[in-house]
């Protein structure tokens, strides 16, 4: 049951990977990332006249993918498991629900820290320096206070806690799991070496006899 668990858990996993993780809302507009860096969302961010661009967060999805391929490999592990019992797929099961659950917890930890990046691309007036200030404060602004911050808010979504709380339940029963189908394996190795010791000790004494 424990690395049906698992495999349920890599499918949630991979699942809930392609969902909102981070959102961001503001004055400007609303926001959200998937694991994977996707920004989806409308935002009225304003241009950088000094380098033409807009404001983006740069997002990575390094760790979201290193999450998926530990899912999948969870998921094929335990198809294999339940056709062809071995200790080795057993042990596969087990890393790659392990692995599943570390690169999900780092790409928890990562898209916290890229909260506020994507909080600035829906915060309000962005203070700017050079040619760009000059041209708009030539250009004026129908806001007051040019060059101030309006309030914006980022964090992490439900679907983030939730893919978290998944794999680490994945691991947890995997791991389970297999401490249990090894306890079987080395329990009887364990009772059965007295009787042969005694075995042989009789048969020594025969022989002195």
């Amino acid at each position: 049951m424990g690395h049906l668990a698992a495999a349920a858990s890599g499918l949630i996993t991979i699942f809930l990977l392609f969902q909102p993780w981070l959102s961001a809302s503001g004055p400007t507009g609303r926001l959200s990332s998937d694991a994977f860096g996707r920004i989806d969302g409308v935002s009225d961010r304003r241009v950088d006249w000094s380098t033409g661009r807009y404001y983006e967060a740069d997002i990575s999805g390094t760790w979201a993918v290193l999450a998926a391929l530990a899912a999948a490999a969870t998921v094929a592990a335990v198809v294999m498991y339940v056709r062809i019992r071995s200790s080795a797929l057993s042990y596969l099961v087990v890393a790659s629900a392990v692995a599943t659950a570390i690169f999900v917890l780092a790409d928890l930890l990562y898209l916290s820290g890229k909260a506020p990046d994507l909080r600035g691309m829906t915060e309000g007036d962005h203070p700017v320096d050079g040619i760009s200030g000059l041209i708009q404060q030539f250009l004026g602004d129908d806001r007051p206070d040019f060059g101030s911050r309006q309030v914006a808010s980022a964090g992490l979504d439900p679907a983030a806690l939730l893919s978290g709380a998944s794999a680490f339940a994945g691991a947890v029963a995997a791991a389970a799991s297999g401490l249990r189908r090894h306890a079987r394996r080395t329990i009887p190795l364990v009772l059965a070496a007295p009787k042969s010791n005694q075995r042989d000790q009789h048969g020594i004494s025969l022989l002195w006899r």
